[in-house]
């Protein structure tokens, strides 16, 4: 099955016996669509593209690049690269807060010839 992982979580399972049931938890192993919803890009109900629009919708340029990778990183770091994730959300953290820096240095420059025309 091309573009599907297998995926383990724990299930439960009822026994019947007569009137009686047995609930115990049992593995279960099902095929995730590693394409359109990876099992490493999801989390507590949330789908990391979802949050990654909903943070980025606003931003323009690299600002929304670095930010929406910061976010996929950090999403994924405890299902799949462990430490190796976190380090690249960190890389493109630095790169996301050289970039609010620049982009702040040049408002406050403006500001300033404008005062200083006035």
């Amino acid at each position: 099955m091309v573009g599907k992982e297998l995926v383990y979580r724990k299930g439960e399972e009822t026994l019947f016996q007569g009137l009686d049931s047995v609930t115990r938890e049992v593995d279960v192993y099902e095929r995730a669509d590693a394409v359109d919803s990876p099992a490493h890009y999801q989390t507590g109900g949330l789908e990391c593209i979802d949050v990654i629009d909903a943070l980025t919708g606003p931003l323009r340029g690299k600002e929304a690049v670095y930010l929406g990778n910061v976010i996929k990183y950090l999403f994924r770091y405890p299902k799949k690269n462990g430490s190796e994730d976190l380090k690249k959300a960190r890389w493109y953290l630095n790169r996301l807060i050289d970039e609010v820096d620049k982009r702040e240095k040049k408002k406050k420059k403006k500001k300033k010839k404008k005062t200083k025309k006035s």
